[in-house]
């Protein structure tokens, strides 16, 4: 009977225990996702690390670690991380995704595109796609590139939108665009103005290859009540409305801002001529000159939702001044916006003593 009793005790014991413990991983984890998301990526490492010694496999604490250690350039630490969260859970969205945004950003091009290319599938971001086209970009396949590009354009990138610009026209080409595209008519001038779709074939008015607008001046003409997808012939009295989604104005305007003698900041890549109403305080003392870039993401009341390191755009690494200029970026307020997300880059220009 006592030992009965006894080992009923021990069994209460380990379950309170265990609940002791998991109510303890589940504060901390909070705690790390706060850190997180305030971009405080330093401090998030640190308890994204407790939650993870204490419960390896609790939640998804390997992938938010990776994610604050990807904010911090650390990309050999992030892949660790997605590594062994692939091991203990499988392969996911957000593994992918990080694994072959690390790569790209330590240029194994072909590498990264493997992961990215699985992370595309079905997704809404931006940055995946954009990665994809530097990627292709990097090794030549050009179309790949502005497809890529485009869709990430289309999704509100404006770095894309600049790729994009420079390298894609009218006719994609095997080769970057270096000078004038060749015309779809084989450089012959026409008056003909693109269809937005397939040529209509109006054989039976003797006209093809588009749609003419109703001469209204002629006694007894009217415009057909016929509408495509109606399983009628359209005829030439028909005209298609095409109703186009509002697009971002592009910008490419620089804006320089002078902090002190150690540091100049540009803002660039889309955000050049957007007014900054908050500006942190910042101070950086290095041995070295050179710069830090740190894409950011904008939302319409001017707060920074995202900030990332740019290996691309930069010629420093130096892990405490990334790190420091990763959260700083995170401070600003521009002016508010008609549009949800405006993407940019924030240039910290150091002049080294």
């Amino acid at each position: 009977m006592y030992k009965y009793i006894i080992s009923c005790l021990l069994i209460i014991g380990s379950l309170s225990a265990n609940a002791q413990v998991e109510s303890e991983v589940g504060f901390l984890y909070v705690k790390a996702e706060y850190l997180l998301e305030t971009q405080r990526y330093d401090e998030a490492v640190t308890a994204f690390t407790e939650v993870i010694r204490m419960q390896q496999d609790y939640e998804d604490a390997l992938l938010k670690r990776a994610s604050a250690k990807y904010a911090m350039a650390a990309y050999r630490g992030v892949k660790d991380d997605v590594f062994n969260s692939i091991k203990l859970k499988g392969l996911s969205y957000e593994a992918a995704r990080l694994l072959g945004l690390s790569e790209y950003r330590q240029r194994n091009y072909q590498a990264a595109i493997n992961s990215l290319s699985m992370a595309a599938c079905g997704s809404s971001d931006q940055d995946v796609f954009y990665a994809l086209g530097e990627c292709y970009l990097a090794i030549e396949e050009f179309a790949s590139a502005c497809g890529s590009w485009n869709e990430a354009a289309r999704l509100g990138s404006n770095k894309a939108q600049l790729q994009a610009n420079k390298y894609c026209g009218d006719v994609v080409s095997t080769k970057p665009n270096s000078g004038p595209r060749p015309r779809p008519n084989g450089g012959k001038p026409t008056t003909e103005k693109p269809s937005s779709g397939k040529p209509i074939d109006n054989s039976s008015t003797g006209t093809s290859g588009g749609v003419v607008k109703p001469d209204l001046s002629k006694p007894g003409t009217k415009p057909s009540t016929n509408r495509p997808g109606s399983g009628e012939v359209l005829t030439e009295t028909d005209e298609v409305v095409v109703v186009e989604e509002p697009k971002m104005p592009f910008d490419d305007s620089v804006n320089e801002i002078y902090v002190d003698e150690d540091l100049t900041l540009i803002m660039k890549n889309g955000i050049g001529a957007r007014e900054v109403l908050k500006q942190p305080n910042i101070l950086i003392l290095a041995e070295d000159s050179g710069s830090v870039a740190i894409d950011v993401v904008i939302n319409e009341r001017g707060r920074v939702e995202d900030a990332s390191f740019n290996p691309t755009g930069s010629t420093m690494d130096t892990r405490s001044i990334v790190s420091l200029a990763t959260r700083k970026a995170g401070e600003f307020w521009f002016e508010k916006s008609d549009w949800d997300k405006m993407e940019g880059t924030i240039v910290f220009k150091i002049s080294g003593r």
